[in-house]
């Protein structure tokens, strides 16, 4: 606009000096008669082009509203599709209680939080679909389904396996998944596996401290072949507390630029471990709210 201003402006005066030497001997002003004939023709043409003007911007601004209203309705009716999907949880199975949370910085998400009860006991997982928008959440949508279907039909046995051959073909080159599910064994006995998601932290209330829990995998569908996901097997106690989060919760920036990290989580959790779970989830969240500029942040204990 301002290059198309500058040229305006040049023509215009081009212009106005050649019309300036060709009307100098009828000149307009040298008889009142011409004068008042050329300022009514030059006041319709200008009336004129002002009501053209004021017709096009009012079409421009139905067809905008109208579109900008269209995309508008698809994104609420997207977002409370994914509440639905992704819905805030408290709930307890067995000797374990579960919190989860999804906060997406725009209307619609791309992460996954479920609980699961198989195979007589529980099955947990968070995932992390790549990207942001309707994609991120179409993906998000077929994650979760999948993960449904598969645990229905065949239980937990090779989940990541079974969920990467799914996936795989159906995205495209540019999207993946992250995705670190939990299984309960027995016994206080705990099966973790992660497909390039962030480390899970223990709390170990023996301990008092904090162990980042991780395994090293490729995330889901990035290949389109058949892979393998190692597993970790860890013992869970009375009082320990098992945090997964996503990066949207550690690389909040604050003002100098610097990012969240774990360190600040890892420290809210010691202090406050003996505290309700639906209390440490809340001061959780309340300290990103305060660090930083708000992204996606997903949080499941």
């Amino acid at each position: 606009m301002a290059i198309l201003g500058i040229v305006q402006f040049v023509v215009t005066m081009k212009i106005g000096g050649v019309f300036d030497r060709l009307s100098t001997s009828l000149d307009p002003r040298s008889d009142p008669a011409m004068l008042k004939h050329f300022l009514v023709k030059d006041a319709a043409a200008a009336s004129v082009l002002l009501f053209a003007s004021y017709l096009l911007m009012m079409e421009f601004l139905r067809r905008e509203g109208s579109r900008y209203y269209t995309t508008q309705t698809e994104m609420q009716l997207a977002n409370e599709i994914h509440r639905d999907l992704v819905p805030d949880f408290c709930t307890s199975k067995g000797d374990f209680e579960f919190h989860g949370r999804s906060l997406p910085s725009g209307e619609v998400g791309g992460d996954v939080l479920d609980v699961i009860e198989v195979e007589g006991s529980w099955f947990a997982y968070v995932a992390d679909v790549s990207g942001h928008g309707v994609p991120a959440g179409v993906l998000m949508t077929m994650v979760k389904s999948a993960a449904r279907m598969r645990l229905a039909s065949t239980g937990t046995e090779n989940f990541l396996e079974k969920m990467n051959d799914v996936l795989a073909p159906l995205s495209t080159p540019t999207m993946f998944t992250t995705l670190a599910p939990v299984r309960h064994c027995g016994c206080g006995l705990l099966e973790l596996a992660s497909a390039g998601h962030l480390p899970a932290l223990h709390y170990r209330s023996g301990l008092r401290n904090i162990q980042k829990r991780s395994v090293i995998n490729f995330p889901m569908a990035l290949f389109n072949e058949h892979l393998e996901f190692a597993t970790l097997q860890m013992e869970c106690e009375p009082g320990d507390i098992l945090a997964l989060l996503t990066d949207g919760f550690t690389e909040l920036l604050n003002r100098s630029g610097e990012e969240l990290g774990f360190l600040p989580l890892e420290s809210l959790i010691v202090e406050q471990a003996d505290r309700p779970l639906r209390e440490i989830a809340q001061s959780i969240y309340d300290l990103a709210h305060s660090y930083g500029k708000q992204a996606t942040i997903r949080l499941y204990f």
